[in-house]
């Protein structure tokens, strides 16, 4: 309800005003429609120029996700080159971990006793006995041997 009075009152002193034009206020009335033409043009022109900027923007916004697109399909591929780098790496470390194994002297020589070198002969060779015994010769020839680093 009162809000209904304030709104009939505004409207009588809106009347008011209206039915009392004075000179200054047609002076300034031929003042505002140039003016406003101006403020027209002026708000035209900024127009123009946001949907310029906003054209703009809009563009390096998508270059900006098409380039951090290329960026993670880079990173993917190097990403995938490491994870096959490190399977090759793992697989390399296996075969010399097996090779290291099968070259160790406990390997060889359980190979080695599986497959019989020593077989029985056929014949057994007998051999006379000698009465003289061999003398050892005490002076030896000695020849001068170098001698290697390391051993």
């Amino acid at each position: 309800m009162k809000a209904a009075n304030n709104a009939l009152k505004t409207t009588k002193t809106s009347n008011n005003n209206s039915k009392k034009p004075t000179q200054s206020n047609n002076k300034t009335s031929g003042r505002k429609g140039s003016s406003s033409i101006e403020k027209d043009k002026k708000l035209k022109s900024i127009q123009r120029l946001n949907k310029y900027l906003t054209w703009i923007l809009l563009l390096f916004t998508a270059l900006l996700a098409f380039s951090y697109y290329l960026v993670t399909e880079k990173e993917r591929k190097v990403v995938s080159i490491h994870n096959q780098t490190n399977k090759l790496n793992f697989d390399n470390l296996k075969l010399e971990n097996r090779l290291d194994q099968s070259k160790s002297f406990y390997n060889i020589n359980k190979k080695a006793s599986k497959i019989n070198f020593l077989k029985q002969p056929d014949k057994v060779l007998e051999i006379k006995a000698r009465k003289k015994i061999v003398k050892i010769r005490k002076n030896f020839i000695r020849k001068k041997v170098k001698t290697i680093p390391g051993y």
